[in-house]
């Protein structure tokens, strides 16, 4: 009888290692689910609006090919605009960016 009792506890013990262990790797996978996604302007670097070939173009920050190029001429703007245009205008939210385009467009 000395012999089951050894084996049922080696027994128990594996299992309740094996138990720990899925409940312990569990809970790391759902702390990990649980966490808050990064925020849409972590990942969304912003924009910058700029002169493209003569018309105003809209980039995603740090790309040199423009996402959108506008059927405006920079060069039909004011002065203080041309060179804010040649400078680049930084935008960092997508509302601010929908409402530039309009003021340049509309």
């Amino acid at each position: 009888m000395g012999k089951i009792n050894v084996k049922t506890s080696v027994l128990v013990a594996a299992s309740s290692f094996a138990a720990t262990l899925c409940i312990l790797m569990g809970a790391s996978m759902i702390g990990s689910s649980t966490q808050a996604p990064p925020s849409s302007q972590a990942v969304q670097a912003g924009w910058v609006m700029r002169d493209y070939q003569g018309k105003i173009a809209v980039f995603q920050d740090g790309n040199d090919n423009p996402i959108e190029v506008l059927e405006v001429y920079v060069s039909s703007l004011p002065e203080h605009d041309q060179d804010l245009l040649q400078s680049g205008i930084r935008i960092d939210d997508q509302k601010e960016l929908q409402q530039l385009i309009e003021d340049y467009t509309g």
